[in-house]
């Protein structure tokens, strides 16, 4: 399998995706967030609590380039980032499975699955989230094949950018961690060497400056905070939805917990069909082919799923 075959694979991908996203495309607003969200871009100033950096700096460079109305060029964004998530996805799963044809019907049953299709056809932050899900995962993956200095900066630098769209990506650590660990050529002590922990959190702290756009924003509130320290702890309450947080993230009541099981149930079949019995299928598979990336794939499945299982909101 030649690696011009899988770029022109994920191409295919890509456009055909695009090509659904852009004929089934909301032309205007909507309600909720998807409103809040195109109301939004186009501002210089953002605050703690807008959230987004680097969704909104991306945002108004479509506004920019589109001339558009501005809640159709963000909708245009999430088509444009949606297809191009799909594309890489082709990507990774092509490193996976070894097959095109396999990743091909991948990245096109993860294109048309329902949650994904709706939120590339409106202005919301998920479809650029999925991007930078598969761009970590590819570079990481991309990094076992060569592992070298410069490969690990790259997937560093695409996962701290990621933080600027959603902090989601949080998620991905424990299983990102564990692979580091396991699949570092040197055994896993390479991995805490002063100058590989230096990048990491050199990458982490430019990662993170793209709140300072946010930051900013409280200083032009007319009530701005009197000290550094109340900007701070307003910052991090904001940006990080502690009042959300309080109620909502660990929190389901025993007496969901069934409820719970049937809707994600639901969820997963109307998302792929009977397509998903293939999953654990490939997965028993890949920990046969190699075990390293076999763990991989479960971590990453095993803690975004208890995280959605446990987030008590109504779109979950």
């Amino acid at each position: 399998m030649s690696r011009h075959s899988r770029l022109w694979a994920a191409i295919v991908v890509a456009g055909v995706a695009f090509a659904l996203y852009r004929a089934t495309l909301l032309p205007g607003f909507d309600f909720g967030d998807t409103g809040f969200l195109q109301a939004t871009v186009g501002e210089l100033d953002l605050t703690p609590r807008n959230g987004y950096p680097l969704y909104f700096a991306i945002g108004n460079l479509f506004l920019w380039a589109t001339r558009a109305e501005p809640a159709y060029a963000l909708n245009l964004a999430s088509a444009v980032e949606g297809a191009v998530a799909c594309g890489l996805i082709v990507l990774v799963a092509a490193e996976l499975s070894a097959s095109v044809l396999a990743a091909i019907g991948a990245g096109l049953l993860f294109a048309v699955s329902y949650t994904f299709w709706s939120q590339s056809i409106i202005a919301e932050v998920y479809s650029l989230h999925m991007l930078f899900v598969a761009l970590t995962l590819l570079l990481l993956l991309q990094w076992t094949n060569r592992p070298t200095d410069g490969r690990l900066v790259l997937f560093f630098a695409a996962y701290a950018l990621g933080f600027g769209n959603h902090l989601s990506m949080i998620l991905l650590l424990p299983g990102y961690t564990l692979f580091l660990v396991l699949a570092a050529p040197q055994g896993w002590r390479s991995m805490r060497r002063p100058r590989i922990v230096a990048l990491a959190l050199a990458i982490a702290v430019i990662g993170s400056l793209q709140y300072l756009w946010n930051l900013r924003g409280l200083w032009l509130w007319p009530n701005a905070p009197p000290s550094l320290a109340d900007a701070l702890q307003t910052f991090w309450f904001d940006v990080t939805r502690t009042d959300w947080r309080e109620t909502m993230v660990m929190h389901v009541p025993e007496s969901m917990v069934r409820e719970r099981l049937a809707m994600y149930g639901f969820d997963v079949v109307q998302q792929f069909g009977w397509a998903v019995l293939l999953a654990p299928l490939g997965l028993i598979r890949l920990l046969g082919t190699n075990w390293r990336r076999g763990v991989l794939m479960l971590a990453l499945f095993a803690v975004n799923a208890a995280f959605a299982f446990t987030y008590n909101v109504g779109d979950t």
